[in-house]
């Protein structure tokens, strides 16, 4: 707050009448702020894509996330890995992946990660999500 306070007083440019030059920054501030986050692509120090590594279509996974890959135990997730990726030896789990939206999504590897774990994971930072059958129909012969 006292940061604040001293940004905007360095700002003033009338002494005689502080508090409606004070105002009148104070108002510019945060319609340039409101500017900002309805348009993010006026920002020019804005970073244009997120660090991480580039999945396509605007994701991007972030770190946290295992040092080796390692390999999945028959099952549901090892049939659905092996059936896109039949080459695929391992998998990697990764804490937390960049949405289109802007928004980060975090996984239960993430969580389990945090030093003090608890038993109360943040379920709600889980995403739910909606896949069409038409993704899942696999047109290799």
């Amino acid at each position: 707050m006292e940061r604040a306070i001293g940004d905007l007083g360095k700002d003033i440019r009338q002494p005689s009448n502080p508090f409606a030059n004070l105002s009148e920054i104070a108002l510019r501030r945060s319609q340039i702020n409101a500017l900002l986050e309805i348009c993010p692509e006026l920002d020019p120090n804005a970073e244009t894509a997120p660090k991480g590594n580039d999945v396509g279509n605007g994701y991007f996974l972030l770190t946290p996330h295992e040092r080796y890959a390692s390999s999945l135990d028959r099952g549901i997730y090892w049939d659905a890995v092996h059936t896109e990726f039949p080459h695929m030896k391992g998998v990697r789990k990764w804490g937390r992946l960049n949405l289109p939206n802007g928004q980060i999504a975090r996984s239960l590897y993430s969580e389990t990660q945090r030093e003090g774990k608890s038993e109360n994971t943040r379920i709600t930072r889980n995403v739910k999500v909606r896949f069409s059958a038409e993704i899942y129909t696999n047109t290799r012969h």
